[in-house]
């Protein structure tokens, strides 16, 4: 198998956990386009925005979407957490975007209440689980499940932790109050 294949059987994976058909979704820090794009082709219902902070990916994904005719996916060039996009989607992807105390809070802005957040995570993942269950408690959110998945002809597996989005974010939360009073 060649590395690209890899990248594809990698990004793929995750339609063994979940599926997001109808789905509004981001795919955060997108880089090659993995897993947004595998995503967009194997999801065609699914409406998609590649979310890339680096101008030559994005020149890149726009290429790669017009190429492969995804209609519904657009490429958003900034960082996740500029983007304007609060609340928008009701899946967030996130694939080597750094530790969970970066990519949770950032994940979790993004995604609607009662959407979730879905990171790929190594197999060190136990030993960062405390530190996320409380970063999605200070933001409304709840740990989901944690999935591993065997990829075929790999021999490695992915691990798959979904957080879901119960509520507004108690720093939310003060702001309606307030607009509210």
């Amino acid at each position: 198998m060649d590395a690209v294949e890899e990248h594809i059987v990698d990004a793929a994976s995750v339609l063994s956990v979940c599926r997001f058909d109808r789905d509004r979704v981001a795919d955060v820090g997108s880089g090659g386009g993995f897993p947004g794009v595998v995503l967009s082709v194997l999801e065609p219902t699914a409406d998609v925005t590649l979310i890339e902070a680096a101008e030559r990916k994005v020149a890149f994904l726009k290429g790669v979407v017009r190429e492969l005719g995804l209609r519904r996916t657009r490429v958003l060039h900034g960082r996740a957490e500029e983007s304007g996009g609060e609340r928008a989607y009701d899946a967030v992807l996130a694939k080597a975007l750094g530790s969970i105390e970066v990519a949770l809070p950032v994940c979790l802005r993004l995604v609607a209440v009662s959407g979730r957040v879905i990171l790929y995570k190594g197999p060190g993942w136990g030993g960062q689980e405390p530190a996320a269950r409380e970063l999605a408690r200070q933001a409304g959110a709840e740990l989901g499940w944690v999935r591993e998945v065997e990829l075929p002809g790999l021999g490695r597996r992915n691990v798959f932790v979904e957080f879901h989005v119960k509520q507004q974010g108690p720093s939310e939360a003060n702001q309606t109050n307030q607009a509210a009073s």
